[in-house]
């Protein structure tokens, strides 16, 4: 495969080589005037929202979604020109051209600053008065393109219709119900049945509001719930099948393609789950309680460190963190939104002597990506006030520049990186001696956690605790 360095890419220097990368993930959403010139040439955006805005006589519509689950950045080019990049669980904006063939390359930015050519000189065809999704799917060493076209057809407001996209990693097919808003269970035959990396047929569907569920053919089990979501009058609906990894045991989630983006159902039956990381060290246990702080604990006797997973019920929720059996000793309430499909973690800290505990709720990364090293690093320790976070191989870091720089209190932040052994240490801000560590470490391809704690009883020494892929 080709590979080529990628332009427009900011990169951390560590010691003798460059490997750690920040923030790739939008830096081609700015795409150089002169090549938006070219696209614009041939693609023209269309941005409106149904149909019925058509004017050009002769066009065709295009859209791309990725679905590639361990792509972290895609890279969508036609004809050489760059379209877009496109994270997973994205699409394009659906555009409209002069029929003709095209040609599609995909690139995928991987953490290292290369891009490696993954689907090459792919024919896409428009076709007037007819639309085409490019649907990838599989993974990015064998990435899949499914192509979805369908006939511009103006639909009356008191018609639609829905199309499915069966896009999982498993290769199962499943079964889809639609039914009615109330209904949770399936108890009648499938509205059809999707195979892996294909679409099925256009369905009618009465507008108004209405709920799918999703089961492995044959079988009565729900696997996923949208929950009541409304289809509109005149629509035309694409629902993909995707890989899921957020909390439950559900294989899959769906989402809606719509003409220039992918979003989720709003009311879908999915949990959420919440660990802490109870880094108060003169506390030697805690409670977790959510809505009244009188409720019963949803975590008991939380000791110094870094707590397992619990699920958790969604919606507006006030956290309350208590002494142990101490419900009226609240040591921390905040109200936070818990969604969905998300994992997070509740860092606590700070000492109880001063009052000075605080909290912060943090989204966790859990999909893996291709060739990336997932590091998110946070703040916990107080007493060591505003710091510095060097990755880098070797202890000199005299000439280097921290990959996170005056970090607060409670502050997190990410980086993503390639696998590799480094020396991990945490400086005071502006200082070239080091809080805590050096520490060696080896990292792989997979997702890390560091934080930066206090010694249990409070202050030095500092103390840095690893979680998810250093201790699973």
């Amino acid at each position: 495969m080709d590979v080529k360095n990628l332009r427009n890419t900011a990169y951390v220097e560590m010691g003798d080589q460059v490997t750690f990368s920040l923030s790739l993930d939008y830096k081609y959403r700015l795409i150089w005037p002169k090549l938006i010139a070219l696209v614009l040439c041939s693609i023209v955006l269309i941005g409106c929202g149904d149909d019925k805005s058509r004017s050009t006589p002769a066009s065709g519509r295009l859209q791309v979604v990725n679905a590639i689950s361990d792509s972290r950045i895609l890279r969508i080019e036609f004809d050489s020109i760059v379209l877009d990049t496109l994270s997973y669980a994205q699409a394009t904006v659906m555009k409209a051209g002069t029929p003709t063939e095209l040609s599609m390359s995909i690139q995928y930015a991987a953490s290292s600053g290369m891009a490696e050519l993954i689907i090459e000189d792919y024919p896409v065809v428009l076709v007037d008065q007819r639309s085409t999704r490019v649907m990838l799917s599989g993974s990015v060493d064998d990435p899949l393109v499914t192509l979805i076209e369908q006939d511009w057809v103006l639909l009356e407001e008191e018609d639609a219709r829905v199309q499915f996209f069966n896009g999982v990693s498993s290769k199962k097919r499943f079964d889809v119900h639609i039914v009615e808003p109330t209904i949770s269970e399936v108890a009648d035959v499938p509205l059809t049945t999707v195979a892996p990396v294909s679409s099925g047929a256009l369905y009618p569907i009465l507008p108004g509001f209405h709920r799918v569920l999703v089961t492995e053919e044959g079988d009565s089990k729900v696997l996923y719930d949208t929950g009541p979501f409304e289809v509109t009058g005149g629509s035309n609906e694409l629902f993909a099948l995707i890989d899921y990894f957020g909390p439950g045991t559900a294989p899959l989630r769906m989402v809606r393609v719509g003409l220039g983006s992918v979003t989720a159902f709003i009311e879908e039956k999915l949990p959420a789950a919440i660990r802490v990381a109870q880094f108060i060290p003169d506390m030697p246990t805690i409670d977790l309680r959510v809505g009244s702080s009188e409720e019963a604990p949803l975590i008991s006797s939380v000791p110094f460190g870094l707590g397992d997973y619990v699920e958790i019920e969604t919606g507006s929720k006030i956290v309350n963190v208590t002494m142990e059996s101490s419900p009226d000793d609240v040591l921390f309430s905040e109200p936070f939104e818990i969604v969905a499909g998300e994992y997070r973690t509740l860092v606590v800290a700070g000492t109880n002597y001063d009052s000075s505990i605080d909290g912060r709720l943090t989204l966790d990364s859990t999909r893996r990506t291709e060739g990336d090293t997932y590091i998110s690093v946070v703040n916990a320790a107080r007493m060591a006030g505003r710091v510095d976070f060097y990755i880098s191989k070797g202890n000199d870091v005299s000439s280097l520049t921290p990959v996170f720089s005056n970090l607060s209190f409670l502050a997190n932040a990410p980086v993503l990186g390639s696998a590799d052994t480094y020396d991990i240490k945490f400086h005071a801000a502006g200082d070239s001696t080091p809080v805590v560590g050096p520490e060696t470490v080896v990292l792989e391809t997979g997702i890390y956690s560091v934080w930066l704690t206090e010694s249990e009883g409070g202050g030095e020494p500092f103390q840095m605790i690893y979680g998810d892929d250093f201790v699973n």
